[in-house]
């Protein structure tokens, strides 16, 4: 969900701050003016790297131009997400109606878009079609947005690995054919990265018929290459198989990788219980992709270790993203 409804957990004060305050919606935290909201109040929540209609913050409904909701720091408070009244943006009529209740999406409603990084200049032309319905799209879950995911995880074999700030690549056999797809798009087969690198590493011979692998795509001209690499390569984080519709544990992803003979994305943390805090977690997100810490890591993954992960309420299995704060704020300026 970009934008739903939500309750605010609690109000926090911010040292040398008159004019704001802190406001916890989920595991978020978010600056508001001080005053305008109490705790325990049902308001409008909008995530982070969303675009929102500019009249959200400037009142003018005319403006109509849509900008970018990232996260910022104010008074030294990290502030990620937007609060807004309730009743301010949604019709009287529909809160009356017992509508709008706590956790409702409201996406559609608000009109509220996804922000996606876009496609490397070069690769723009390269779309052959929208990424094909069987491939799953490679979005992780935010903690922030879900942070019942740590209890859901307790006692739980888990794994943790580095998440690289690359561009998402998924290679696909399915049905004779072989897709090489970025995030939402299929790319066409005319020499462009994705494939070059698919062939380069074999990954498009090797691939099982009915598999699909996933990764991140880092080097030169991506996203400042923050690994610093000489050239383009691809980094496993994922097998999927498509017939059975169900993820490799992590075991046997690394054992596809070893057949792939491809790299990985890098293991931080593995253990046999989790056991660990929601703060404990965000905590473990802050770090550097070299020793030298000139480029801070975007943060890491969090997952089941099993081979038959326990599933969530609505079937998916427990995986999770936290975001580096740190990196946010520095990738921004």
């Amino acid at each position: 969900m970009l934008a739903s409804i939500q309750r605010i957990k609690l109000l926090s004060s911010i040292p040398n701050a008159d004019r704001i305050e802190t406001a916890q919606i989920l595991g978020w935290k978010c600056v508001v003016k001080k005053g305008e909201f109490s705790e325990d109040e049902l308001v409008v929540f909008i995530e982070i790297d969303t675009l929102i209609p500019k009249w959200f913050l400037t009142d003018n409904k005319d403006n109509v131009e849509y900008i970018r909701l990232s996260t910022v720091k104010m008074k030294g408070q990290v502030s990620q997400g937007l609060v807004l009244k309730l009743n301010k943006f949604i019709p009287y009529e529909l809160v009356e109606k017992g509508e709008m209740f706590e956790g409702k999406d409201i996406t559609d409603l608000l009109l509220v878009k996804k922000y996606e990084k876009p496609l490397p200049a070069e690769l723009s032309m390269l779309v052959d079609g929208w990424r094909p319905s069987f491939i799953p799209k490679t979005d992780e879950t935010n903690i922030e947005s879900e942070p019942r995911f740590i209890q859901d995880l307790q006692g739980y074999p888990f794994v943790v690995t580095t998440k690289l700030d690359g561009t998402s690549m998924s290679v696909a056999n399915h049905l004779g054919n072989l897709y090489v797809c970025s995030r939402n798009m299929s790319l066409k087969d005319n020499g462009n990265i994705y494939w070059q690198v698919a062939r380069e590493n074999n990954l498009a011979k090797k691939i099982l018929p009915g598999y699909c692998i996933q990764g991140e795509l880092c080097g030169p001209g991506i996203h400042n290459n923050h690994l610093k690499l000489i050239k383009p390569e691809f980094f496993l984080f994922d097998v999927y198989d498509i017939t059975n519709r169900m993820y490799f544990g992590y075991n046997d992803m690394m054992e596809m990788a070893y057949y792939l003979e491809c790299k990985t994305v890098p293991l931080e943390k593995i253990g046999m219980s989790f056991s660990n805090t929601f703060d404990e977690v965000i905590s473990w997100s802050d770090g550097y992709y070299d020793s030298e810490k000139k480029n801070r890591k975007e943060g890491i993954v969090i997952r089941c270790k099993r081979v038959f992960q326990p599933t969530l309420s609505n079937g998916s299995r427990i995986s999770f993203k936290v975001v580096n704060k740190n990196y946010l704020l520095e990738v921004e300026k």
